[in-house]
């Protein structure tokens, strides 16, 4: 199936999501999360685009993002390419894993009016709310607002303050229900138990068991439940009681 061509902002602001592979978790840790702002950091000071907004979500990750002409500047496609393999390699050492790490292509939608602008820096800092992990986008630790007190990091505050000025906290805590690119194709996930029960239907054993097979079996029992929808790394082991790491490299390798 053809490629769309994407349609290139007249501002050249973009509301950016990279995702994992298959709805796979990207962070599994704070030290992930960390990584991630750390390449970021760096990755900007080499592209020269600028992050207006950033929210980092287990399995995907939001930018608010504005390409530049300043001189050796990246395309966007170069600096969200130069962003993923950064991240990945470091991701691929840490779980012992080999290939890709990001889905194929990141999503992307113009920002073309300042309206539109404060709408999307809503969004992104209210996607922890909406997933249900806080109750105020101030209180997510993995996003500009959250994180760096919005202005205390690498993002660029600028055009946020002085759209919205004295507002700004009021409005990331309002609701008004706007609908920008996300998740949108994610199923609901499982909760642990409904995951544990999963297992034993599909496996016809007790999901504790799998830690105790033959490592052959076990690393088909772990293919199994990971192409489960919706299911994360992280909840597998809890489910079965093996690393993350053991997870990985038996989807992996």
């Amino acid at each position: 199936m053809p490629r769309h061509a994407r349609k290139m902002s007249k501002s050249d602001i973009y509301h950016i999501m990279l995702r994992g592979i298959n709805r796979q978790d990207l962070f599994h840790d704070d030290e992930d999360m960390d990584r991630m702002l750390s390449v970021l950091d760096i990755c900007i000071e080499i592209t020269k685009i600028r992050i207006h907004a950033y929210c980092l979500m287990s399995n995907h990750i939001h930018l608010l993002a504005q390409t530049t002409e300043e001189p050796e500047s990246e395309t966007l496609a170069q600096s969200m390419k130069r962003i993923g393999i950064r991240y990945a390699q470091y991701y691929n050492r840490k779980y012992e894993r080999i290939g890709t790490l990001f889905q194929d292509r990141y999503k992307s939608e113009a920002v073309e009016t300042d309206a539109y602008f404060i709408t999307v820096l809503r969004y992104i800092h209210r996607n922890p709310v909406k997933a249900g992990i806080v109750k105020s986008p101030s209180e997510y630790k993995w996003s500009s607002y959250g994180g760096d007190a919005f202005g205390n990091g690498f993002t660029f505050t600028d055009m946020g303050m002085a759209l919205l000025g004295d507002r700004f906290a009021a409005y990331m805590e309002e609701d008004d229900g706007a609908v920008c690119i996300d998740m949108e194709e994610a199923v609901k996930g499982l909760t642990d138990m409904e995951l544990s029960a999963k297992i034993e239907e599909m496996l016809h054993i007790p999901a504790p068991i799998i830690a105790s097979l033959d490592r052959e079996e076990r690393n088909k029992a772990i293919r199994k439940i990971a192409a489960l929808e919706g299911v994360a790394y992280r909840q597998i082991s809890r489910a079965i009681g093996i690393p993350i790491t053991a997870i990985s490299r038996a989807v992996n390798n």
